[in-house]
Order: structure tokens, then C-alpha cells, then sequence
């Protein structure tokens, strides 16, 4: 078989490197990264190859199709819509902290109706950039009202900050986050374990439905 290859989270391309080195028969026909810096690597290594920069999970099934891969899982699924793992009457304490709404114009913000989030890490809740998504029960108008009248602030200002408060932005909780990881709803953290410990964990942790496509392929 001639194998045609999507290579995910591709960075300076070392998997590539390792697929050419394997000799196996094919090529990677497209890679994504939404590191700038890796991808200006890539790319120099690596000309011939459809490399995009951006988050994987913007990227829709549809587009996949196109490139005609032959080592997607054939039931790929629609991603489905944040509403279906949001959790009612989430506690205060997980509101963002004002010392990172200070940082509120590199968030990643999601609603009821997204269908996608940023890659959660270990760092989760202590730092902003490229840790994970918030959330919010607002409406996108609302927010890009908010922000607006934010940014008419300093950046990092009391004002700015104060403006931010309507939308209540918020982490998703360990539990949204484990089922965004597609561990089954009835998993569950031990009581003696801290937020903090659930955040660190899963923030180590694989995605369960990546792995379990990846070995049904590996078995078959």
C-alpha cells in the first residue's frame, strides 16, 4: 500500500524524518503546526509537503477527506458542540483570577456552540498563553462587546480588567476537561485528589479517542 500521511503537531518534522527513514512506501502529503518558528524549519526541510499553520482542532473533517488520506479511521466523527460537556452551576472559584484577565487578549475563548478547544496542558489555570481554552456562558457578541470596550483601557489596567467581568470567563473544570479528553463520563477523580493535582494529571494525559483510533489501526 501506498501510504498517504497526515502528520499532526509536526514541529521541525521529526516524524517525517522518521517516515522517510523507515522506507516505508508513501509520503506525508500534509503536516500542521501552529508553531511559526517550528513551521519556518519545516518548511525549509520539507518544501514539497501542505504545511499548515494552525490549531488542529479548526481543521474539519471535510478537509481531511480531500486529502485523501488512507490512515484516517473510517468512522471519523463530527466534532460535537461544548454544550454536551459544560457542567451546571460551575463554583467561583473557577473564574479567571484578575492577575490573568490582565492577559485576557491572548485567551482563547469558547461558548455553548464551539466545537473546538485549544490542547489543554499540566499549566492549566497558572499561566495563559498556550495552556488551554476558557469558557464562557455569554454570548461571541457580548464578549467582542466587552473586549472592545476593554481595549479603550490600557491593556493590563484596573479599568481593563473590570471590563472584562460581565462575561464571567472561566476554566473548565477537570471534569468538562476529562470528557473533552473523551474519558468516559462515569471516570472520575478520588476525592483526596487536588484541582490542582486533576489539572496536572490530565494535562499529562493522551486523548482517549485518538488513541483508541490509533489502535484499531495498528491492530488491523
Amino acid at each position: 500500500m501506498n501510504h498517504r500521511i497526515l502528520e499532526l503537531y509536526s514541529g521541525i518534522g521529526g516524524m517525517h524524518c522518521a517516515w522517510k527513514h523507515s522506507c516505508l512506501p508513501g509520503s506525508v502529503v500534509a503536516a500542521v503546526d501552529i508553531n511559526t518558528v517550528a513551521n519556518e524549519v519545516y518548511r525549509h526541510n520539507f518544501p514539497e509537503t501542505n504545511l499548515m499553520t494552525r490549531n488542529i482542532q479548526s481543521i474539519k473533517p471535510e478537509e481531511l477527506k480531500k486529502l485523501n488520506m488512507n490512515r484516517l479511521p473510517k468512522d471519523f466523527d463530527e466534532p460535537f458542540a461544548l454544550s454536551e460537556i459544560i457542567e451546571d452551576s460551575v463554583p467561583d472559584k473557577h473564574l479567571v483570577p484578575d492577575k490573568l484577565l490582565k492577559r485576557a487578549n491572548i485567551f482563547d475563548v469558547c461558548y455553548k456552540d464551539s466545537r473546538r478547544s485549544c490542547c489543554f496542558t499540566k499549566a492549566y489555570t497558572h499561566y495563559v498563553e498556550g495552556t488551554g481554552s476558557v469558557f464562557t456562558d455569554a454570548s461571541p457578541d457580548t464578549v467582542d462587546k466587552c473586549y472592545k470596550q476593554a481595549n479603550t483601557h490600557e491593556v493590563g489596567s484596573t479599568e481593563f480588567v473590570v471590563a472584562l467581568k460581565e462575561v464571567r470567563l472561566r476554566f473548565f473544570t477537570p471534569k468538562e476537561v476529562s470528557l473533552l479528553m473523551a474519558f468516559p463520563k462515569d471516570y472520575d477523580f478520588p476525592k483526596n485528589i487536588s484541582t490542582k493535582q486533576c489539572y496536572r494529571l490530565l494535562g499529562n494525559s493522551v486523548n482517549v479517542k485518538v488513541i483508541s483510533e490509533l489502535l484499531k489501526i495498528l491492530v488491523t
